[in-house]
């Protein structure tokens, strides 16, 4: 919570879900994915659940578990119940995209990190529109697998046409060595649901590095991306 917390003012609340073999504490540790420092305004609530065992191996049952996480909140803090969000890296991404998944209706949007469909959460056909932003390495064998339509890749082409975007094939195009990251805007989107889609090359990884930089440009993208709202 924002240590200038006033219980008149509603916030903005994000799950932040663990990758696999880490934990809720790690994910406070590490701020978020530094999501937390770029809340210079402290206008935002971070939220990060357990996994059981501690072990970041999110499943089906978890979406309920999150729905009792929030409502315990909700309860007990000024939530803004238009501005929730979802984060996560890896299983953690995973995750997230579960939520985006089955539970457009809750959730604004979501804003994740080398994710798939690794819960097994998401219906075939997607019906329901969600903002919608994520990343992924060229590395990332979520999602490279393009037979696999639970990957990463996949599904984020999924939620452009759900979300009524125009279909981008050079989305899924990865920047050769040496070459900077490149994010797809989708244009044609239906009102209020943006879709964006970064691709970087190197390894399954959160923090990507441009060539020559020195900090990621990833979480910043995402944070930027959770902020227009």
């Amino acid at each position: 919570m924002p240590s200038s917390y006033d219980n008149s003012q509603p916030y903005r609340l994000v799950f932040a879900f663990a990758e696999s073999g880490s934990s809720a504490q790690s994910v406070a540790d590490r701020k978020y994915f530094t999501m937390q420092t770029q809340d210079t305004k402290n206008t935002t609530i971070f939220a990060a659940p357990d996994a059981v065992g501690s072990a970041g191996s999110w499943s089906k049952t978890d979406v309920d578990f999150t729905d009792a996480v929030l409502a315990q909140l909700e309860g007990d803090l000024c939530i803004d119940k238009t501005r929730i969000f979802a984060t996560g890296f890896s299983f953690g991404g995973g995750m997230a995209m579960a939520l985006a998944c089955t539970r457009a209706d809750v959730f604004r949007g979501v804003a994740f990190f080398s994710g798939a469909d690794l819960t097994g959460s998401c219906p075939t056909t997607l019906t329901k529109p969600i903002a919608y932003y994520a990343s992924q390495a060229s590395e990332d064998a979520n999602g490279m697998d393009i037979t696999n339509p639970m990957t990463g890749e996949k599904k984020q082409a999924q939620f452009a046409a759900v979300n009524g975007c125009t279909a981008e094939p050079a989305s899924t195009t990865f920047p050769a060595s040496g070459q900077p990251h490149t994010c797809t805007m989708y244009k044609g989107c239906s009102a209020g649901h943006p879709t964006e889609y970064c691709v970087f090359y190197g390894a399954h990884g959160w923090e990507p590095k441009d060539p020559g930089q020195t900090t990621s440009w990833d979480a910043p993208e995402a944070w930027k991306f959770i902020t227009q709202f």
